[in-house]
């Protein structure tokens, strides 16, 4: 799932409706995912004037977690995308971003990887900052002096596996 749908507005560069967004890539990607969001927009009628959180859990955690391949069958992770998180307006960046590490950390949600794109902006900085454990970050203007496509891989690949392993998570 990549949810790369988040709009800029022309006059300030900021990213409109950025959890509409994040909905709309979900709901894209199988239609069990649309049955359920749409399901929980017609049994609430007024969901989406609700707190963000709770418009998280039903139509972003619930849709995430029905993903889950059995136990049975070996799977693949599913990685979720969320691109230019700076480019939000600062509050729902935060919001967002607070939900995400909050619930995705769980164990019901061990397929889900989350991949966020920023400029290290302070008000996202500091909620990483109160996550201690299942993320690292990449300063892309250090990383690009290493220059090839291969040592790009080898990186991600060294980083990701450290991430994985002090979550000990099975691969």
């Amino acid at each position: 799932i990549f949810a790369g749908g988040l709009f800029l507005d022309g006059a300030s560069e900021k990213v409109r409706n950025p959890f509409s967004a994040i909905v709309h890539e979900i709901a894209s990607y199988n239609t069990s995912s649309r049955k359920l969001i749409l399901e929980a927009l017609e049994r609430d009628e007024d969901l989406m004037d609700r707190k963000l959180e709770v418009q998280f859990k039903q139509l972003v955690l619930e849709p995430l977690r029905l993903l889950k391949p059995s136990s049975s069958k070996p799977h693949v992770p599913i990685l979720f995308v969320v691109d230019v998180l700076d480019r939000c307006e600062e509050e729902e960046a935060v919001e967002l971003l607070r939900l995400f590490l909050t619930y995705l950390s769980t164990p019901e949600y061990s397929h889900i990887r989350l991949l966020v794109s920023s400029r290290p902006v302070p008000h996202i900085c500091g909620i990483l900052s109160q996550y201690e454990r299942g993320y690292g970050t990449l300063n892309l203007d250090e990383f690009l002096a290493l220059g090839t496509q291969e040592e790009i891989r080898f990186y991600l690949h060294e980083e990701l596996s450290q991430i994985h392993e002090k979550l000990g998570l099975s691969r």
